[in-house]
């Protein structure tokens, strides 16, 4: 194996906020997997690392996922050594040493050649039917490729908790069209990063990132045969369609709700099909209660964030 990287953060760094700023200068594997498999758009990725994205907001439901994935590396780690024999080891983050924006953090190094990749999973995941039958989720497959790629290694292996059971799958020989491929990409986006050069806007998250605001009284003029004309036309009808489908939705929804009366569960040869189960209402400040014991709540409103309301009017 090429030594191609150097550490740059031990192990013992992640999660800090040195580790988190260190994500921001460079390109990971995360970054490969989202820009590749197009799970993030290139013109939001672009925005969060030109330092134009506002931070990100975790759920704490979100955060306890990601906190009891992070608990159960190192059991999970322990368990790949007890069934395959071969010893890994806790590794920090490493950059290319001729490409330093190029970084990698693996979740353990195997001997002198090999990358482990740790993931947990519910029962129910799009990932978990890949795992369970012997398949490579997509992402996990570019990420631990980009990391083969920043380290020079060349054996990946995976091990991934599925509904608390351990599934081990490797050893692979890095695929290096895909590496190509990802280099490509990611030079070609990290271009755009260094340059400030925006990329197209492309998905519906992006629009209103782009175009935040109108400018009053601007219009575009279209021909009667552009094809923005011929896709209002679609969206038209598909936004009838769905009206439609919401109002057979909620007939069909009020006659199985008719058919359940009072009872929590409706069930069929032993499954449960349907719950209607009585749930809290949600807390809220009384405006006017805050009022009568003399509290002036206008000095407490603030104003929304401004947003562009798009409404068809016809095609």
């Amino acid at each position: 194996m090429t030594a191609t990287a150097q550490q740059i953060l031990r192990a013992a760094a992640d999660g800090t906020e040195e580790w988190k700023n260190q994500r921001t200068e460079g390109f990971g594997g995360s970054n490969a997997a989202d820009l590749h498999t197009g799970s993030a758009s290139r013109f939001a990725l672009w925005r969060e690392k030109v330092g134009l994205a506002e931070p990100e907001v975790i759920s704490p439901e979100l955060q306890a996922m990601f906190d009891f994935g992070h608990s159960r590396e190192p059991a999970l780690a322990r368990i790949f050594t007890e069934r395959t024999g071969l010893k890994v080891r806790n590794t920090g983050t490493w950059a290319r040493k001729d490409q330093p924006w190029q970084l990698a953090n693996p979740d353990r190094l195997i001997g002198r050649d090999g990358i482990l990749e740790i993931k947990t999973t519910g029962a129910y995941t799009d990932a978990a039917k890949d795992w369970k039958a012997g398949i490579v989720p997509a992402k996990a497959w570019v990420q631990n490729h980009w990391y083969a790629h920043v380290t020079g290694r060349t054996q990946l292996w995976f091990i991934a908790e599925v509904d608390r059971q351990p599934i081990i799958l490797g050893p692979f020989d890095r695929d290096e069209q895909l590496i190509e491929d990802l280099v490509l990409e990611a030079t070609e986006f990290w271009e755009q990063v260094t340059a400030g050069a925006q990329p197209e806007p492309t998905t519906p998250g992006d629009m209103p990132l782009a175009y935040p605001t109108s400018v009053d009284g601007s219009t575009v003029e279209l021909e009667p045969w552009d094809d923005t004309v011929q896709d209002l036309q679609r969206l038209t009808q598909l936004q009838a369609q769905i009206k439609e489908l919401s109002a057979e939705e909620k007939d069909l929804r009020a006659s199985i709700q008719s058919e359940m009366g009072d009872a929590e569960q409706l069930i069929s040869d032993g499954r449960v099909l349907a719950t209607w189960k009585t749930t809290n209402g949600r807390k809220s400040l009384s405006k006017d209660a805050l009022q009568e014991d003399g509290i002036d709540t206008e000095k407490y409103m603030r104003q929304g964030k401004s947003y562009r309301r798009f409404t068809v009017k016809g095609a």
